[in-house]
């Protein structure tokens, strides 16, 4: 069987490029499976079976309780490793669909990676350990670079002083990093607030435009019409007055004809 007892308890996994010293990486992933199948890691390193689950050496062992499930590989430093937990039965697999590939970059120093299948965000925290005693241990928050999950890694040095130097340097520049990250996320996302309040002032402002242009085009419309309507009244008015004004000389004429009439009957009478 693919799942005898020779995988209960695996050795390290070792990848087939042995040039110089490796790096030891552990998994702990916590998942439920079903009677007769087995927890792999697969990726795009050959080592864990190039995206072949079938073909990984990466196979877990089970704790006593049967819901963590743990396994170790050697890999080349400065390895990054894409890749995803699969349960493999008989004649079936059963992939972490529900998130995106999970991501170790790059692997300098022994680490462990501990997850929970198909699932993000149950470990909320990126620790870089030492064993060393005495050395300081720091804790920063957890990257999820595109493709990659929540997860904590524990990164694990030799008694050797001068390797702890190097991996307690390694934590404060990713500690650095994440504390530049959260700014750089608190300043983007301030600027989206600020855009968008400049957005929603320039649209409340084109809005007062153009109702400004409605009341000026009524009060131009309005202004037309009564324009209209004095220079029809004034051209009334000035229709009157001329009517007026011929009634008055009619009325002058006829009141110099009517003197002239008086004029010649006084004479009559005087003669």
């Amino acid at each position: 069987s693919r799942f005898g007892p020779s995988h209960l308890n695996p050795p390290p996994a070792t990848s087939a490029m042995t040039a110089g010293p490796l790096v030891s990486v552990e998994f702990d992933v916590a998942c439920t499976v079903e009677q007769g199948e087995q927890v792999v890691v697969t990726g795009g390193d050959p080592l864990i079976g190039s995206w072949t689950p079938e073909k990984s050496k990466v196979v877990l062992r089970p704790d006593a309780s049967g819901s963590r499930w743990t396994g170790a590989a050697n890999l080349e430093p400065e390895t990054t490793l894409l890749f995803k937990f699969v349960v493999l039965g008989e004649n079936s697999s059963r992939w972490e669909e529900e998130i995106e590939n999970r991501k170790l970059s790059p692997v300098r120093a022994p680490v462990r990676y501990c997850a929970t299948f198909n699932q993000v965000g149950k470990v909320d925290q990126l620790q870089l350990r030492s064993r060393s005693r005495g050395a300081p241990r720091v804790t920063v928050p957890t990257v999820t670079a595109a493709g990659a999950v929540e997860g904590e890694v524990a990164a694990r040095a030799p008694e050797d002083n001068g390797f702890n130097a190097e991996v307690d340097r390694d934590a404060q520049a990713v500690s650095q990093a994440m504390k530049k990250r959260a700014q750089l996320q608190q300043a983007l996302a301030s600027g989206d607030a600020g855009v968008k309040k400049v957005d929603e002032e320039a649209a409340r402002a084109l809005a007062l435009e153009r109702g400004a242009r409605e009341q000026l085009a009524a009060h131009g419309t309005n202004l037309r019409s009564l324009t209209a309507e004095i220079e029809a009244a004034a051209a009334a008015r000035s229709d009157r007055a001329a009517e007026q004004r011929a009634a008055a000389k009619c009325l002058e004429e006829e009141l110099l004809a009517v003197s002239k009439a008086a004029a010649a009957a006084r004479r009559r009478i005087d003669a």
